[in-house]
């Protein structure tokens, strides 16, 4: 167990109130989101330490602690991503991001601002629903997974104007399509 709350700046960037072009908080943000002000953690740089651990009955003292880092910042890091690559990841949630050297502001909501473990930055689609999404379309069509592949091969280039919202489950990001407020909570 540390002695102090401490995060990186991957799960900061996800707050709303983590300002990616000052790399810390947004107090004036967060104030005027809850109304007051509160305690929030130290913000810890990559690849620097958190800390070392303080004793426990089960854990010796002095264990140096790294800061950990999001499910897609880990994900970038672990794949090796670097600028310019993209990764596609297809769960219950999907996610797209990229990774730049320079943070993104999309005041649309629609694309995310995170930043990576590394220093540099991923901007982020996201969507509740995924594999779920490619599951129903299959049963739908008949088809199974790579039947569902091969029917997507052999359509038109833009499905003759054919567009799926797949908002089966309501989303979390981005905003509803045509609306100014978010689909779910």
């Amino acid at each position: 167990m540390l002695e102090e709350l401490a995060t990186d700046r991957s799960d900061a960037s996800g707050t709303s109130y983590w300002n990616p072009a000052t790399g810390d908080y947004d107090r004036e943000l967060l104030t005027a989101s809850l109304g007051h002000d509160a305690v929030l953690p130290r913000l810890v740089a990559p690849g620097a330490s958190m800390g070392t651990t303080v004793a426990q009955p089960d854990v010796p003292a002095g264990i140096v602690v790294g800061p950990g880092a999001g499910d897609n910042a880990a994900a970038a890091l672990g794949l090796g991503a670097r600028e310019g690559d993209v990764v596609v990841s297809i769960g219950t949630s999907g996610t797209v991001f990229a990774v730049t050297d320079r943070p993104v502001a999309d005041e649309t909501g629609a694309v995310a601002g995170f930043a990576d473990a590394s220093g540099a930055f991923l901007p982020l689609v996201a969507t509740l629903n995924a594999a779920r999404v490619l599951d129903r379309t299959a049963a739908l069509l008949g088809v199974d997974h790579a039947g569902l592949g091969e029917l997507a091969l052999a359509a038109e280039p833009g499905s003759g104007g054919l567009v799926l919202q797949p908002y089966f489950e309501g989303e979390r990001t981005p905003t509803c399509p045509m609306r100014r407020r978010r689909c779910s909570a």
